[in-house]
């Protein structure tokens, strides 16, 4: 059975292409989860139209993360945590916790998930942590890790 995918599947195709596929797999699984549309005529009209609204909407999107991500990178954030004499803390900075405080300061549309810690934080320093608001639009935000 010939079928355009509405979304990207690996180890068989990107949206958009046009692909031969089993029947039961596109009957049981590709077309009922909404991963792709049977191929005919009426179908890729339709499907052209969702691109062009698809790629609309992309471009909004895009242009809100760039925003988001310049007002990220003007952000500074305090953490206060208990440390020892060494300055190793009881505990550890997580991405939960940076969430908190930037949702503090008043900016929205963010999600924890987004914060991408390369490594634990669990030394009072001065942190850049990267904030991934979409695969092609990170910002950076300064974390200062100071004793309580």
């Amino acid at each position: 059975m010939q079928v355009i995918l509405i979304k990207d599947i690996s180890k068989l195709g990107r949206r958009g292409e046009q692909i031969k596929v089993k029947d039961g797999y596109a009957r049981n699984f590709l077309i009922p989860k909404g991963y792709a549309l049977e191929a005919s005529e009426g179908n890729m009209a339709n499907y052209k139209e969702m691109e062009k609204q698809l790629a609309a909407k992309d471009k909004k999107l895009l242009a809100q993360a760039e925003a988001l991500a310049k007002t990220l990178s003007n952000v500074s954030l305090e953490i206060k945590m208990e440390a020892d004499e060494k300055d190793h803390l009881y505990g550890s900075v997580t991405p939960h916790l940076i969430h908190e405080k930037i949702v503090a300061k008043g900016i929205t549309g963010i999600t924890a998930s987004m914060i991408k810690l390369t490594e634990s934080i669990r030394k009072i320093g001065t942190y850049k942590i990267p904030i991934e608001l979409r695969k092609d639009v990170v910002a950076q935000i300064k974390v200062w890790v100071v004793k309580n």
